[in-house]
């Protein structure tokens, strides 16, 4: 237990396998009070006083699994956690009290809640270790898995085989179309060849007889 037996009791443990992740202090020269958070997203407290001090957190997703140090009289002063990896976090706290040894849960659990008692302005506490025999999501309502494979993805495509409409031949370039195309132009050609002819014979005729009137005139 850091600090004393004495006050009002409180205890804020996690469930459902849960652990702690979150460690929020309201902190003047010691800890006046706190809430804690567990690995499902849900909040245990508060206890003690919030206000009127400043608020040291210690946060980690990989929960708690001891603290480094610590220090307490009366009341709890600060403590310094071990997170799951094993990384030694900030200090959370004041700076009186006297300097208590490090402490650890037994290998494989991890700090599930806190307990203790609220005394005026102070708080004394004691850390609770708990197994936890499967992995739990840190904030399961916003860990969500999102498949980016529409299902047509999955469809094997069709060899699809064009009809015979759309393969139709352009053969506007084949030899029979090219000798159309002359013989074509050789009739319009000659056509227009007899109609000069025939225009030249009617100026002709007209001449002649024009001629004629004026020579018996």
């Amino acid at each position: 237990m850091l600090g004393s037996k004495v006050g009002s009791p409180y205890s804020l443990v996690c469930g459902n396998n849960t652990y702690m992740t979150e460690f929020n202090a309201n902190t003047g020269w010691w800890i006046h009070g706190l809430d804690t958070k567990c690995s499902n997203g849900s909040s245990m407290g508060p206890v003690g006083i919030l206000g009127g001090g400043t608020i040291r957190p210690a946060k980690s997703s990989t929960g708690f699994i001891g603290y480094s140090s610590a220090a307490s009289g009366n009341l709890l002063d600060s403590v310094t956690f071990i997170d799951g990896l094993g990384n030694v976090l900030p200090r959370v706290g004041g700076t009186g009290g006297t300097q208590v040894p490090g402490w650890k849960c037994p290998q494989g659990q991890k700090i599930i809640g806190v307990s203790g008692y609220t005394l005026g302005d102070g708080i004394t506490t004691k850390f609770q270790c708990g197994d936890i025999s499967s992995p739990v999501i840190p904030n399961p309502t916003t860990t969500t898995t999102t498949s980016n494979i529409s299902p047509t993805t999955n469809s094997i495509p069709s060899n699809t085989v064009s009809s015979p409409s759309n393969n139709t031949v352009d053969d506007s370039n084949s030899p029979n179309e090219e000798t159309k195309k002359k013989s074509n132009t050789w009739i319009y050609i000659l056509l227009v060849f007899v109609l000069l002819v025939v225009i030249a014979i009617i100026i002709a005729v007209v001449v002649a007889v024009t001629k004629s009137k004026s020579n018996k005139a």
